[in-house]
């Protein structure tokens, strides 16, 4: 099922406002777009191998791990506060632009 944009940086808001470590991020992406958000956390991004206070905490690959990614894509500075959060549709829509460059530059390569 395609999602537009727009739903995707609404989902992705709500899932940063809820916090939702259940929910699979391939509710809203493809396969495919999971395996390259992972590739751009772990090369992009460095993965976890930030200080403790700018690491994703969301459980890998639900979508609040995707939100995270594509927040700190749009200009988010990777701190995540206990209480409900969540970055400007902005940002998100600016993260999810980025994102979309590079996904379709990783597809023209495979």
């Amino acid at each position: 099922m395609a999602i537009s944009a727009s739903d995707k940086v609404l989902k992705l808001k709500e899932a940063g406002l809820n916090q939702d470590n259940e929910t699979p991020a391939t509710s809203i992406f493809t396969e495919d777009e999971v395996e390259v958000l992972d590739l751009i956390f772990k090369q992009y991004l460095k993965g976890e191998s930030q200080s403790p206070s700018l690491r994703n905490p969301f459980t890998s690959k639900s979508i609040a791990w995707a939100y995270w990614i594509i927040a700190r894509l749009g200009g988010f500075n990777g701190a995540v506060k206990k209480t409900r959060h969540a970055v400007s549709v902005k940002k998100i829509g600016l993260g999810l632009e980025r994102f979309i460059f590079m996904y379709d530059g990783y597809r023209s390569l495979n």
